[in-house]
């Protein structure tokens, strides 16, 4: 194949048998790392090979995800134009159309958009290995003319990379078929991949001239597909030293085959959605002479269905362009799925066949006598092999109805049968095996299923049933549904299926079977502290399954659980802990596999030494309160301070403690470890002593912090009195008062104190407020107080505080009522009273009865001679006063 004019702007090959190809680059403008990037590398365990199979490739999966906010590419013709634009959606067939004829259509397995957006380099892509993309097609679309081939390179690299590289193209599979096209860059004709430096990408797109005779034809094969394969020849830096495969166990492969430096080569790109293609994405993988141990495998193709862990996570980012060579066609129908429904509602229809045109064909359903039924939603797959259609059946008559289906140019009809809702039954149960590890997705097949009202269990025997989880019945005669096996019983269960319409059970429908135990040799961090400072540690051992859990275990302790844990491998995890508040002293390493089985190191060989987290206090605030908790003005001053402890390394479980030399320890309570920084506690200043006390906090296990942090104690403030209720009691009898002041404290103590006097101590003294007490004070004989000075009262504070109110009590003399004349108070006045009047007269002192019953005449309270006439006027004449 002759290159066409202007060949210093445009890179092209020859392909097998003639013709000639363009290559396209779309360098990227504006790259942007996501926050996942940078090398993350997997290590699979390899896979026991069946007697007659291969050894499957064993490498280390090396994939980082970047992430293309938008690509530009030039675009150079095999006639020497240049245009620069913004990666389109695919399916370019240059400059010029290609005229009349059948419609291009694209074919891919990923569904990256060719125009920015995420990718993931397969960082472990060697030298003369192959990334092809196998694409099945209808038998009637063949011959076909390859127009576009398209596979996404990149690299995350600090230089310039050059990459040789070859495009081959195969009809059929690329293990069995025929290869049809192939060739190579040469850095003249045919240019190499250069990327400069950064996190670029280049879609490498060949396409072959629409001018050109010879053409790349595609014609019809026993499987009914064709296959794209990009290979590299020769990577910008590859490897000088060989390498392990599959760290720590033994086996090492050659430098040929160990992962090419990631920072300064490109490789090839898969996407980010999960394979969607696993038996049609293929790689070759290459001759690794000298290869050792576990690494040695055999050469040649594996479909990423037989790769197990060493697939790669994602389809090729390849897509390809193809004609048909025939169009025009009318449609043809092949099958209907499902081939009938009951009429119950609306039922998704997929029409299989060939030249279902996009945008024109449309479907109906018709029987003699009945309204035609229509269909809605009509999808075109991108091969015009599949139509589907929503149809809705409720109370469509029964029988077998004709399908039409128009593309435009023709019709293609198909009979369809509509039935009355009939009992479920079940003739199959896949898959028919499973472990108890997992979640499994089943598909029931038989009839009668009805969607949004069928439900489905496994059962084993009366003990053990398990319900069906996101059952979906995508047609009468299947349902897919989901069962969490995990932990499940082994053993032989039947599946049943109920609907409103009856139930169906299959028996032995399921056999659930365990994976080996784990094993669990240590991990590769032998000691920390528990310090609040989470840390990772790689748990080696056997037999660990994807959604295994990781503890650390000591005798007498809760279990500590990673706070996440990542399945490498079934030889190893990687957990991450929080050890904030663990108990000194060794812990064992337990796995939990999700089928319940665990296993736990062995503290012979392995044990993680924790230590004692010595915490910093920096500062407390506030850094100073009086022994009255700061609440003289409120109800109850027993009630604690709250502080803030600030500093470093607080744990859970934390002691906060004040210090004072010849004084115990005031321990905070209601410690709240809010993070490792802050502690939120209550600490009870309530009458301790006055002065400075250190602050301490000490993490579990006993390691403290310093004590350069202090914190004060005043004393609180003295009582005051201001007012004694009621006035003027008097004497004759025990006193209730009431009073008023200042700063009173639980326990505070009363007297009443007047000089030349002993004090009268109050009983039963009751704290009402902050400001009010009640006492009772026994003033029964106590001297009365007429001129200026008066009873002091005196309140005391648990603290020895007092407080004097100066003068507040006045004691009057206790009323008197008595009979004049009568002495001896024995209601008389005769001459048993002469005796004590005239020792009244006489001494001028008595009881006070006696002193009331000689003050016969006024003036009163003298006694006098008016005195004594007045008492011998009585008894004499019985002029007695009253």
């Amino acid at each position: 194949m002759a290159l066409s004019r202007g060949g210093a702007a445009c890179a092209c090959a020859p392909v097998g048998g003639g013709g000639f190809v363009r290559l396209e680059m779309m360098i990227a403008a504006v790259l942007a790392v996501s926050a996942a990037a940078g090398p993350a590398m997997a290590q699979r365990r390899p896979m026991k090979p069946a007697v007659t199979t291969r050894v499957s490739p064993v490498r280390e999966k090396i994939e980082t995800p970047e992430k293309f906010d938008f690509l530009y590419r030039m675009r150079a013709t095999t006639l020497g134009n240049v245009i620069y634009d913004v990666s389109g959606s695919g399916g370019d067939n240059g400059f010029e159309p290609r005229g009349p004829g059948c419609p291009q259509v694209i074919v891919t397995h990923t569904d990256a958009s060719f125009t920015g957006g995420s990718y993931v380099l397969q960082m472990g892509f060697v030298e003369t290995e192959i990334a092809a993309a196998q694409y099945v097609l209808p038998a009637a679309t063949f011959p076909i003319r390859i127009d576009l081939m398209e596979m996404i390179f990149a690299h995350q690299a600090t230089v310039q990379t050059t990459t040789q590289w070859s495009i081959l193209v195969w009809e059929g599979r690329p293990d069995t078929g025929t290869l049809v096209a192939g060739f190579s860059s040469d850095g003249l004709t045919l240019q190499h991949i250069v990327i400069p430096p950064g996190t670029n990408g280049v879609n490498v797109a060949v396409s072959v001239d629409p001018g050109d005779p010879e053409q790349i034809i595609i014609n019809d094969n026993p499987t009914h597909s064709f296959t794209i394969g990009y290979r590299i020849d020769d990577h910008n830096n590859e490897p000088t030293s060989s390498c392990q495969c599959l760290p720590p166990l033994p086996g090492t492969l050659p430098a040929v085959c160990c992962p090419p430096p990631p920072q300064s080569n490109a490789f090839p790109t898969t996407d980010t959605s999960g394979v969607a293609q696993p038996t049609h994405n293929w790689l070759y993988a290459r001759d690794c002479p000298g290869a050792t141990g576990v690494c040695a495998a055999s050469p040649g193709w594996y479909r990423f269905s037989d790769m197990g862990g060493f697939s790669p996570s994602g389809d090729w980012v390849i897509r390809a362009t193809y004609t048909p060579v025939f169009c025009n066609l009318p449609p043809e129908i092949t099958s209907i799925v499902p081939p009938s429904a009951t009429n119950t509602g609306v039922q998704h229809l997929v029409i299989l066949g060939s030249n279902f045109a996009v945008g024109q064909t449309t479907a109906q359903l018709s029987l003699s006598g009945q309204p035609t039924i229509f269909g809605q939603n009509f999808v075109v797959n991108g091969t015009g092999t599949q139509l589907d259609a929503d149809f809705n059946l409720a109370g469509a008559a029964v029988g077998t109805w004709t399908m039409s289906v128009n593309n435009g140019t023709g019709t293609a009809t198909h009979p369809f049968e509509i039935t009355a809702p009939q009992p479920p039954t079940i003739t199959d149960f896949s898959p028919p095996n499973a472990n108890n590890n997992a979640t499994l997705t089943a598909t029931v097949t038989g009839g009668g299923f009805v969607s949004g009202v069928t439900s489905v269990e496994i059962s084993m025997g009366t003990a053990t049933t398990i319900d069906a989880a996101n059952v979906t019945v995508s047609s009468a005669t299947e349902l897919t549904c989901d069962f969490d096996l995990k932990c499940a019983p082994t053993g032989t269960y039947a599946c049943t299926v109920t609907t409103p319409y009856g139930t169906s059970t299959l028996q032995n429908a399921l056999s659930v079977g365990s994976l080996p135990a784990p094993t669990v040799f240590g991990g590769d961090v032998s000691d920390t502290t528990n310090c609040p400072s989470p840390f990772g540690m790689t748990v080696f051992g056997l037999d660990f399954q994807d959604g295994a859990q990781a503890y650390l275990t000591r005798t007498g302790q809760p279990d500590r659980a990673a706070t996440s844990v990542v399945f490498n491998d079934a030889f190893s995890l990687s957990a991450t802990f929080d050890p904030s508040g663990m108990a000194i002293g060794d812990w064992n390493i337990r796995v939990d596999n999700p089928d319940c089985q665990s296993a736990e190191s062995d503290p012979v060989n392995y044990v993680l030494a924790v230590g004692s987290c010595v915490p910093t206090v920096g500062s407390i605030n506030p850094n100073t309160a009086n022994n009255h908790n700061n609440r003289t003005t409120q109800t109850d001053p027993t009630l604690p301070v709250a502080v803030t402890v600030s500093g470093s390394n607080f744990v859970n479980g934390a002691e906060v403690r004040l210090r004072k030399s010849g004084q115990p320890d005031i321990v905070a309570t209601g410690v709240n470890v809010a993070s490792s920084a802050q502690i939120n506690c209550d600490v009870n200043l309530y009458l301790v002593a006055t002065g400075t006390w250190n602050v301490a906090v000490i993490n579990p296990g006993g390691a403290q912090s310093n004590t350069n942090v202090t914190f004060n104690v005043t004393a609180g403030p003295a009582p005051t009195v201001s007012l004694v209720t009621p006035a003027n009691p008097d004497n004759c009898d025990p006193w209730s008062a009431t009073i008023n002041g200042s700063n009173y404290l639980p326990g505070a103590t009363a007297r009443l104190v007047l000089s030349g006097q002993p004090d009268i101590v109050a009983s039963s003294v009751i704290r009402n407020a902050h400001s009010n007490l009640t006492a009772v004070f026994d003033l029964t004989g106590a001297a009365p107080t007429p001129g200026a000075d008066k009873w002091d009262c005196v309140v005391t504070n648990p603290d020895n505080q007092s407080g004097v109110g100066i003068n507040r009590v006045n004691v009057v003399s206790c009323p008197i009522t008595c009979l004049r004349g009568d002495m001896n108070d024995d209601g008389l006045r005769d001459g048993d009273d002469i005796e004590a009047f005239m020792r009244v007269m006489f001494t001028q002192t008595g009881t006070p009865t006696e002193l009331c019953a000689a003050d016969m005449a006024t003036p009163l309270g003298v006694y006098d001679a008016a005195d004594l006439a007045a008492f011998v006027d009585c008894l004499v004449n019985q002029a007695c006063p009253p």
